[in-house]
């Protein structure tokens, strides 16, 4: 279950992540007067999206992964929960503030 909402946390965080660099990048070659994404062509938008999900499904599942911990168990950081949600929430937040730009 950890391990599950580990993968969702990953995910969604790398996707805002996504989106706020698409957005500045957008509205940037606005600005260049260059034609890079309509903000209808959300399509692309979907098919990374699952394309990071999909990859994080992979990497993070399985016998690579549990090698991976096995290795670094003494180097694991903890980090307080209430810091990890703020994270995600100003990484979205931010993703919203350049969809508006646009």
């Amino acid at each position: 279950m950890a391990s599950k909402l580990a993968r969702l946390y990953l995910s969604l965080l790398q996707i805002g992540v996504f989106f706020a660099f698409t957005f500045f990048i957008m509205e940037f070659l606005k600005q260049m007067k260059i034609n890079f994404l309509n903000t209808n062509q959300a399509f692309f938008f979907v098919s990374v999206s699952i394309f990071i999900c999909f990859r994080n499904w992979l990497i993070y599942n399985g016998k690579r992964h549990k090698i991976l911990m096995a290795k670094k168990i003494e180097l694991r950081k903890h980090y307080s929960i209430l810091s990890l949600i703020l994270f995600q929430i100003l990484t979205h937040l931010v993703s919203f503030v350049f969809y508006k730009v646009i």
